[in-house]
């Protein structure tokens, strides 16, 4: 039987905290992406007071009418 060894045990500590960290730091990178299309985007997008309300769009350009 091998006995496992305090630097053993430090060195699957850290590796569980990388991996850890990365999963973390993809989420926190998402999580900035979304915040980023919402800072840029949001303004611009209708909104709604009621559920029944109707969304309310400016009218767009018609086939043919250029840019």
């Amino acid at each position: 039987m091998s006995d496992i060894s305090f630097f053993d045990l430090k060195e699957r500590e850290q590796e569980r905290d990388n991996s850890l960290r990365r999963k973390t730091s993809k989420l926190s990178k998402i999580k900035q992406h979304l915040r980023n299309i919402k800072r840029e985007w949001g303004p611009l997008l209708a909104a709604k007071e009621n559920w029944d309300d109707e969304y309310n769009f400016p009218p767009g350009r018609y086939a043919g009418q250029g840019i």
